[in-house]
């Protein structure tokens, strides 16, 4: 695969993981603001092990 294609494809997968954490927290935490989702979910994903 190309390098461009792959880039791609990593960029849409982060952005479709990003957006299914955020409906997550909605749905388990509906108190929080976006802000405190949008830090959530980057703690979350610093300490994402692959």
């Amino acid at each position: 695969m190309e390098p461009a294609k792959r880039l791609t494809q990593a960029m849409s997968m982060n952005r479709q993981t990003r957006a299914l954490m955020d409906a997550g927290l909605r749905a388990t935490h509906p108190r929080l603001s976006m802000q405190e989702r949008l830090e959530e979910i980057a703690r979350r994903t610093r300490r994402a092990r692959t």
